[in-house]
């Protein structure tokens, strides 16, 4: 009997167009706070995602620009400077705002007027650091030879509480290479 009552007004709240047919306010609210609680542990490993491959990309970029730098001194059997991008004027101090490429023509290993620049890359501040062990500029001679050169040049970044750092290295010879991995170390 009670079954029999129980269809009979499920029947009629169809015919009124009362049916449950979406999701209750408290099946939302729960959801939705499942989908932040996951959010929240996924976005420090996103945020050192985006660093990693921000320290990846520069360091391909410095060891191309170097190995471009090399390969133009022996093309134009001349010396080629590579400083620390400042201004339109002249090299600076912090490779993290990027770098200069230019045919040194005085050999003075000065960016001076009328000298060509054979490539500009300018960064964004204060993204990532860059560090040369010892000098400021690199300097490679005519027959592809470092002249003035770091033994390594660390690019690092920090995300959260890690900081993640990789190396470029340019032999005695003027090859140009890069460590294959990202180190990490607690800041």
């Amino acid at each position: 009997m009670q079954a029999h009552i129980v269809r009979k007004i499920a029947k009629s709240k169809e015919v009124r167009g009362l049916s449950q047919n979406g999701f209750t306010l408290i099946e939302l609210l729960v959801v939705i706070a499942i989908f932040v609680v996951i959010l929240e542990l996924a976005t420090p490993a996103f945020g050192a995602m985006l660093v990693k491959n921000r320290i990846i990309a520069l360091d391909t970029k410095l060891a191309s620009d170097l190995s471009y730098a090399r390969q133009e001194a022996m093309r134009l059997t001349s010396q080629v400077v590579v400083c620390p991008f400042s201004d339109m004027r002249g090299c600076g101090a912090d490779w993290s705002k990027g770098w200069r490429i230019f045919k040194d023509e005085n050999v003075n290993q000065e960016f001076d007027a009328g000298e060509p620049e054979l490539r500009v890359i300018n960064l964004i501040e204060g993204a990532l650091d860059i560090k040369l062990a010892s000098n400021q500029l690199i300097v490679f001679g005519p027959a592809g030879f470092p002249i003035i050169a770091p033994e390594s040049i660390q690019v690092s970044g920090v995300a959260g509480t890690v900081k993640y750092q990789t190396v470029v290295e340019i032999s005695p010879i003027g090859m140009v290479s890069r460590s294959p991995q990202i180190a990490t170390t607690a800041k």
